[in-house]
C-alpha cells in the first residue's frame, strides 16, 4: 500500500509539472498543443525518475534501470501524444480538458510497467 500511496504522489508532482509547462508553453509561448506536450513531458520525466527511484520502489539508480525507464517513458509520451491528438482532431474539448484527460490514463500505464519491469524486485 505505501508503493502505491507513494507512485500516486511521486506521479502528481510529475503531473502537476507536466500540466502547467504544459498550459504555459502554449498560453505563454504559443507552442503548438502536441509541441509544448512533449517539452512537458520531458520535464516531468526527469522528476518521475528520481522519485521512483529513491522514493516508490527504493531501488538503486542504475544505468539498466535508466535505460528501462526511458523505454517506458518514450512509450508513455507515444501514447499520451496519440491519445492528445484524437482529444484534440475529434472532440470539441479544449486543450486544457484534453491535457488533463491525458495526463490522469496515462499514469495507469506506467505504473505496472514500472512495476512490474522497470523496478521489478
Amino acid at each position: 500500500m505505501r508503493e502505491l500511496v507513494v507512485f500516486g504522489a511521486v506521479g502528481i508532482v510529475a503531473t502537476i509539472v507536466h500540466y502547467l509547462c504544459a498550459i504555459l508553453a502554449i498560453e505563454l509561448l504559443g507552442l503548438a498543443v502536441l509541441h509544448a506536450n512533449v517539452l512537458a513531458y520531458g520535464l516531468a520525466v526527469g522528476i518521475s525518475f528520481w522519485g521512483h527511484s529513491l522514493l516508490t520502489f527504493r531501488s538503486p539508480m542504475t544505468r539498466e534501470r535508466l535505460l528501462k525507464f526511458v523505454v517506458v517513458s518514450l512509450s508513455a509520451l507515444v501514447l499520451s501524444q496519440f491519445l492528445l491528438w484524437l482529444l484534440t482532431t475529434g472532440g470539441a474539448l479544449g486543450h486544457r480538458v484534453n491535457m488533463i484527460a491525458v495526463v490522469c490514463l496515462v499514469p495507469f500505464y506506467t505504473y505496472v510497467l514500472n512495476r512490474f519491469w522497470v523496478f521489478e524486485k
